[in-house]
């Protein structure tokens, strides 16, 4: 089997895959999509339960994997008018430069067969101006090198918290500040498309620091 290092870690295929849906499910988990205990032992954040051992278990032949979701989350602020029990991941392996190349084809018929689902593709190699497949409706993809790590549990990744409309003008009223006055963070960065953010969106966020027990900021998405 091929292996491929990771830092000074040797990765089988199977060990990335596993590792991408993994750090898929913390990433949904931020967004407040699932909720951690359902994923998630207590003790710790590399301990898993039952539903999160069976799914990177349950690899298939075409490397898809069905995420079943939780109850009681704010998934249905993000998913309308589709189906809120399911979101399926695919790994593309093949290269995959546009939607209408000769290796597009198992990439749109899997969107179509899943047009009823939320989808998150996964690729090995893409390239960065590829904006197709992340404009469809109900589809998001990222490249399999960047979901190999947990962005949100790195010790230096701060705390995100993403505000309502209703906190938004509480924090502009407490500050008596105007959108425009509040610090910024940019639609590419890594943690806006993580958390799935949008123009005009704010974060709180909340820092360890040496001088005091934490810090907290304010960012409004931007172009």
């Amino acid at each position: 089997m091929e292996e491929i290092k990771v830092g000074s870690i040797m990765l089988s295929p199977e060990e990335k895959r596993q590792r991408c849906v993994i750090n898929t499910i913390k990433m949904l988990i931020e967004r407040k999509w699932l909720n951690k205990s359902n994923w998630i032992n207590d003790d710790s954040d590399d301990s898993y339960t039952k539903k999160m051992n069976q799914l990177i278990s349950s690899n298939s032949p075409d490397h898809e994997y069905i995420i079943h979701l939780d109850k009681e989350t704010n998934v249905d602020k993000y998913l309308t008018d589709i189906d809120k029990t399911k979101i399926y991941i695919k790994f593309i392996y093949v290269k995959y430069t546009s939607t209408s190349n000769s290796n597009a084809s198992s990439v749109n018929e899997f969107i179509k067969a899943h047009k009823n689902h939320y989808k998150i593709l996964i690729f090995k190699e893409i390239k960065e101006k590829m904006l197709g497949i992340r404009g469809m409706s109900n589809t998001e993809y990222f490249k399999e090198e960047t979901l190999l790590m947990n962005i949100f549990g790195h010790k230096l990744c701060p705390k995100y918290e993403v505000l309502t409309p209703a906190e938004v003008e509480e924090v502009l009223r407490s500050y008596n500040m105007k959108k425009r006055d509040m610090h910024r963070i940019f639609d590419w960065e890594p943690v806006v498309h993580a958390l799935k953010l949008k123009l005009g969106d704010v974060v709180r966020i909340i820092r360890n620091t040496d001088q005091s027990l934490y810090s907290v900021d304010y960012r409004i998405v931007i172009t």
